[in-house]
């Protein structure tokens, strides 16, 4: 799901309009969004969210991953999945901005990879039409 709110007006470059939320547009509802820290009433779940936030702040100092660091673009992928996993999750839970500004450098680092499918390597010349692969169903769950 999505964080709601109110719509913006955004036209493509035909000049159609369309209709977005505003940021942040994460996979949360409006509901989870105010009420999670309500939810968080046993040691266990205070112990998480401790530990997202934790997490989340050494991603909010890290720089995002680069194309092609790991074996296998697989492996960056996820990785900068889990990490917008977290950082959403640490928004979520405090609505402080750093957060969301995190999440954000790290989803736009994904602009400057030229694949981003499990079957890509680091010598995959750029213009290789690629078989559909999870990773983008993934992201599609993570970006939305």
């Amino acid at each position: 799901m999505l964080v709601s709110g109110s719509l913006a007006a955004v036209t493509d470059s035909a000049g159609t309009e369309l209709k977005l939320k505003e940021s942040p547009r994460l996979w949360v509802s409006q509901e989870t969004v105010h009420h999670l820290s309500d939810k968080l009433h046993t040691p266990y779940l205070q112990s998480q969210a401790r530990r997202i936030i934790e997490d989340a702040d050494w991603l909010v100092d890290i720089r995002p991953i680069a194309e092609g660091e790991g074996k296998a673009y697989q492996y960056g992928t996820r990785a900068i999945a889990s990490h917008l996993q977290c950082l959403t999750a640490a928004w979520v839970l405090t609505h402080e901005a750093k957060y969301r500004a995190a999440a954000i450098r790290h989803m736009g680092n994904l602009m400057t990879w030229t694949h981003i499918s499990c079957e890509a390597r680091p010598t995959t010349p750029a213009d290789t039409e690629l078989p559909f692969c999870l990773s983008y169903g993934e992201h599609a769950a993570d970006i939305g």
